[in-house]
């Protein structure tokens, strides 16, 4: 095919000014290049070879919803105000403060437990899900059982916390956290007399986990919870001292970043809801910032948003905003390697 005929293709050509839902991808002589394509793209090339070029320019164009992985930084400090010039709502989490003076504006948090709702059909799943994204198995580890064993203790307190009504104001990650550090200091026996001197003395957080149980079994809707909330405490404090010393010691390495200010800064409540990726018509943007140096203690906390993202996107029935062909999902997720 003659490089005339290829400019002239419309299919492939790109307009800034009007992108639809293209992805541009580079040039032809003086002519851009884009591509109208809902699967997967991937950019390999070398070091300074232009990699953070191609994402910059889509983001300065790009007229849909946006979710970027940023290490850096500098995707949010070069595009952010760009975005909101488009009309939309801009969100950086930036646990570490590495984003430029101007972004501060911009700065704010999610917390995942909102998405725990006492009436919803799907709260044991949800509780499951965050349980599932902040233990992170070892592909090497030669027993599962403490990770198991952990996930199972972690998602029984997540359960508690987002449903007994002392807890109303903190439903968060730092709450949960706090519990599960404190999980052997001593309380009063809960439930009836006779229960509880066969059961001894137990910890403060194990009656908690009681009481709130009997209170949802009282209610033929809430039961379901209450048998999962029962039995994960169960499973963990009538466990061997040696054994719980070893699930907790788990449970300690899977939550300790939950301890560090930059990540209880943007785990504490939600600026935002993930919904509004693919409800608001003008779009979203979000930056997740984090400098390279601190990926692995990032991994949980970006593990976590990333699952809740793709699941909002599954449950959100409403149309996808987007700038001309209304069947095709918006959502662009950047992530820079």
């Amino acid at each position: 095919m003659e490089f005339k005929t290829i400019l002239s293709n419309t299919d492939i050509a790109y307009d800034p000014k009007n992108p639809g839902t293209k992805v541009l991808i580079g040039r032809l002589g003086d002519h851009l290049i884009g591509i109208d394509d809902n699967r997967h793209l991937m950019t390999v090339a070398g070091s300074r070879a232009g990699k953070s070029v191609g994402l910059i320019s889509n983001l300065m164009f790009y007229r849909g919803s946006v979710l970027v992985t940023d290490p850096k930084g500098e995707l949010a400090n070069l595009t952010a105000a760009t975005r909101e010039k488009l009309g939309q709502k801009i969100y950086v989490l930036d646990p570490f403060k590495k984003g430029e003076a101007a972004l501060a504006k911009y700065q704010a948090s999610y917390n995942p437990m909102d998405i725990l709702d006492l009436e919803s059909e799907s709260i044991l799943e949800d509780a499951a899900q965050i349980a599932e994204a902040l233990v992170v198995s070892s592909p090497d580890q030669k027993d599962p059982h403490w990770d198991e064993s952990a996930r199972n203790f972690i998602e029984g307190v997540i359960l508690y916390v987002a449903t007994a009504d002392k807890h109303g104001h903190e439903r968060n990650l730092i709450t949960v956290r706090r519990l599960l550090a404190s999980a052997l200091v001593p309380g009063e026996p809960a439930g009836d007399e006779r229960t509880s001197k066969k059961r001894g003395a137990k910890s403060e957080l194990y009656e908690l986990m009681l009481r709130s149980a009997q209170e949802l079994d009282a209610d033929e809707g809430t039961a379901p919870i209450a048998h999962a909330l029962r039995a994960a405490a169960l499973d963990f404090f009538e466990k061997g001292e040696s054994e719980i010393a070893g699930v907790l010691s788990t449970v300690n390495r899977h939550t300790k970043f939950l301890d560090y200010p930059a990540f209880r800064r943007v785990l504490q409540d939600s600026s935002f809801d993930l919904g509004e990726l693919k409800r608001d018509p003008a779009g979203v943007s979000i930056y997740l910032c984090f400098p390279a140096t601190r990926a692995e203690l990032s991994k949980r906390w970006m593990r976590l948003f990333v699952n809740q993202l793709l699941d909002a996107m599954e449950r959100e029935k409403a149309k996808p905003p987007c700038w001309r062909r209304p069947e095709t999902e918006p959502v662009l997720q950047v992530v820079p390697k």
